[in-house]
């Protein structure tokens, strides 16, 4: 390990809750087709993204009100530059969070990641995960279930975690 890496403990910059409610995605999310693009455009900076279960767990987060991921705007501007390129991947702003992770779930431990999406669930308060885990099942939820998120932040991208969206 290197004089300057961080000890994992180190890097987290705070584990704070979220709470909200299950909210139903669209089902175009699932088909076979969609997720397989949402996985080729976002691979590169999270290779991950091919074990997880398709589509998105989709929280319409209530408190704190207003929370949305650390760097946003930032992150989505450096996906938005790159998406000029041959295969417009990231044409439309959307990334997988470096620097924040939901731990647990309703009280089970999970891994589950923020995807970026759509700009209008940003709006709208709803934020997406994505996870190896298919969490609806996992956890038995039906539409506008309440659920409780713990998550990790970390002052950097580590281990484990997707790369900011890749440089122009």
């Amino acid at each position: 390990m290197g004089g300057n890496a961080l000890r994992a403990e180190d890097n987290v910059k705070e584990r704070y809750q979220l709470a909200g409610c299950y909210v139903r995605g669209l089902r175009h999310t699932h088909k076979k087709d969609v997720w397989e693009q949402i996985c080729e455009k976002h691979e590169e900076e999270f290779p991950e993204i091919r074990r997880c279960a398709p589509g998105t767990f989709n929280v319409r987060v209530t408190s704190p009100a207003g929370w949305h991921l650390p760097l946003d705007d930032q992150f989505r501007a450096l996906a938005k530059r790159r998406g000029h390129g041959p295969k417009y991947r990231y044409y439309d702003g959307n990334y997988v969070s470096p620097l924040v992770l939901a731990v647990n779930i309703n009280g089970r431990q999970v891994e589950a990641w923020f995807y970026a999406g759509s700009q209008n669930h940003r709006r709208e308060g709803i934020v997406e995960l994505i996870s190896k885990d298919k969490i609806v099942k996992l956890l038995g939820l039906v539409h506008m279930d309440p659920v409780q998120l713990v998550v990790t932040e970390f002052w950097i991208p580590c281990g484990g975690m997707p790369a900011p969206p890749p440089g122009v």
